[in-house]
């Protein structure tokens, strides 16, 4: 199954809405909240401790955002130039912009 980040976290909190087409280049960050609203996703969250599973808005560049999932001490996330979904150690290789928790503080 290929999956680009999207469909990563959609695959991971069972969300059965996954837009069809879309882009993350170029949009902004209202339009990814927005949709992770429809999708039942839990509200953004301020904190600067993560824990597993929490799903991280990233800003890749100034005008393009890529979805990451918080686990083992790093992130699981969709890896364009590898094609495959990877586990990145450590903190965040982009600054996070916003954080939806899936389980409790």
């Amino acid at each position: 199954m290929a999956l680009d980040c999207v469909g990563l976290v959609a695959h991971a909190v069972g969300a059965r809405d996954v837009l069809s087409s879309y882009s993350l280049k170029g949009v902004k960050l209202e339009f990814i909240l927005s949709y992770m609203d429809i999708v039942g996703l839990p509200p953004t969250i301020l904190s600067t401790r993560f824990l597993d599973g929490d799903i991280a808005i990233v800003a890749c560049s100034p005008r393009q955002f890529h979805l990451m999932i918080r686990a083992d001490d790093g992130w699981v996330h969709s890896h364009a130039g590898l094609r495959k979904v990877v586990h990145t150690p450590g903190a965040s290789p982009w600054p996070i912009v916003a954080i939806r928790r899936m389980i409790g503080d």
